[in-house]
């Protein structure tokens, strides 16, 4: 995600995203990229650009969480 995609000369894929909290183990965020999205026809004319952005729209609550993981 700080690369292009045509600069992701290892062809590194990331294809899913996690934010939890921690200390309960709540999750508070997850993303997944639709599976077979390879092997799909309609893929082909997809942006690949278009899933590289994630808006985040937390309450104000999780600033007061003590610990947040991300895998």
């Amino acid at each position: 995600y700080l690369c292009k995609p045509e600069e992701n000369i290892y062809n590194i894929d990331f294809i899913r995203f996690k934010i939890r909290d921690m200390e309960t183990g709540t999750v508070l965020f997850e993303i997944a990229k639709p599976p077979n999205m390879e092997e799909d026809e309609e893929a082909r004319d997809v942006d690949l650009s278009a899933g590289r952005f994630v808006r985040y729209q937390f309450t104000p609550a999780f600033l007061r969480l003590r610990t947040v993981g991300a895998t």
